[in-house]
C-alpha cells in the first residue's frame, strides 16, 4: 500500500473494505486460508488522475492489515479528499480444507459471484445476497456524492484551486444528505 491510499482514506473506502473483509473473514474462519484477493477501486471525480491497477493481496492477513490500517484512519470531520473512492471485491481463491484443492470465486459482471469449486452454497449465497446487496446501497449513495458548489466556483477561480484548503480541513469537498447516510452505514457495520 503506499502513501497516497493512507492518506486518502473516507468512509466511504473503509466502508467498502469492511463489507469486503465480512465476507473474506466468512470464507477464511469456514471453508479455508482466502488468497490472491483481487478489488478494484473507483474514484468518484473522473477529473483526478489516478493509478488504476487493481489492488492485490496475497492473503487474507495482508488484507487484514491493510484493512485495518485504513479503517483506523477514517475522519468523520474530513471527507475532502479528491481521490474519494469505493472499493469492490472482483476475486479471491480458496484453499478448501475440507475437500482439498483450491478453487476460485469471481465477480466479473458486478451481479453474481461464480465458484468454480466447492465452496460452501451458503457463503456463496452470502456473497450474492447480503454482500452484493449491501455494496449496490453503498454504490447508490457513492454516485449522489457532489461536489459543493463553492469548491467548484473557488476552482475555477482560484489560482490552484482551493485543494490546500481542503488538504488542511479548512474546507470540505463534499457535502449532502448521501454523505451522512454513508457515515451512518459505516457506523452500522464498523463492529461487525
Amino acid at each position: 500500500m503506499n502513501r497516497t491510499q493512507y492518506e486518502n482514506c473516507t468512509v466511504v473506502d473503509a466502508l467498502s473494505l469492511k463489507l469486503i473483509y465480512i465476507q473474506l473473514r466468512e470464507f477464511n474462519a469456514s471453508e479455508g486460508l482466502v488468497t490472491d484477493i483481487l478489488l478494484n477501486r473507483r474514484i468518484l471525480d473522473p477529473k483526478v488522475e489516478y493509478t488504476r491497477a487493481p489492488a492485490r493481496f496475497a492473503t487474507f492477513r495482508e488484507f487484514e492489515t491493510f484493512f485495518k490500517k485504513m479503517d483506523s484512519l477514517v475522519d468523520f470531520e474530513r471527507v475532502n479528499t479528491k481521490l474519494i473512492g469505493i472499493y469492490s471485491l472482483k476475486s479471491f481463491n480458496v484453499r478448501n480444507r475440507k475437500k482439498g484443492g483450491l478453487f476460485n470465486i469471481t465477480n466479473k459482471e458486478g451481479t453474481k459471484f461464480k465458484a468454480n469449486g466447492p465452496a460452501a452454497k451458503i457463503l456463496i449465497n452470502s456473497l450474492n445476497n447480503k454482500y452484493i446487496k449491501i455494496y449496490n446501497e453503498v454504490h447508490k449513495l457513492f454516485n449522489k456524492l457532489k461536489m459543493d458548489e463553492y469548491i467548484l466556483t473557488s476552482n475555477a477561480l482560484l489560482k490552484g484551486g482551493v485543494d490546500e484548503f481542503i488538504k488542511y480541513g479548512y474546507v470540505e469537498r463534499y457535502f449532502s444528505k448521501e454523505l451522512e447516510e454513508l457515515k451512518t452505514l459505516y457506523r452500522k457495520y464498523k463492529n461487525k
